[in-house]
């Protein structure tokens, strides 16, 4: 992701540690592993409205002064992780593996600290795959589970 501070780019070190690399320019890039209670490769990471937050499998971590990143509480939030995350400037839209790892869960946050389910009915058995916001509009693409190559395209109102 970009912000005006430059690039972020996040992952695991080869120890799986998680990891975080930023650039000013996105040629000269340093790294940095997350404190040790950290237990799981980042996925994604956004800029939003409280900065950047980065997620991983039982993982949210907010980025504090440019340098420090913290584990922030997460209200209702269970095991089953957050693979992904996007912003739209106002809200932080995160998704992955329900705690039971049978079903998509999706969460919204406004500073990527506290965090709330989203109800996707009847996507029982579906996966999401890929998240859009632009405009106000918030689009999500999901995958059936057990009907491969099945479908199911979502829209609203991202507000």
């Amino acid at each position: 992701t970009a912000d005006d501070g430059g690039f972020t780019a996040v992952g695991a070190a080869n120890g799986g540690a998680p990891r975080v690399w930023s650039s000013p320019d996105g040629l000269a890039w340093t790294s940095r592993d997350l404190p040790s209670e950290a237990y799981a490769a980042l996925t994604g990471v956004t800029d939003g409205p409280a900065g950047l937050v980065a997620v991983g499998t039982a993982s949210v971590w907010t980025l504090r002064d440019g340098i420090a990143w913290i584990r922030p509480e997460q209200p209702g939030y269970e095991a089953g992780g957050f693979e992904h995350i996007i912003s739209d400037g106002r809200t932080y839209y995160a998704w992955g593996e329900s705690p039971d790892e049978a079903s998509t869960a999706m969460w919204v946050s406004l500073d990527g600290r506290s965090w709330g389910q989203v109800a996707l009915p009847g996507a029982e058995t579906e996966r999401v795959a890929s998240l859009l916001v632009r405009d106000g509009r918030l689009v999500i693409f999901t995958v059936n589970r057990d009907v491969p190559r099945t479908t199911t395209i979502w829209t609203g109102s991202a507000r």
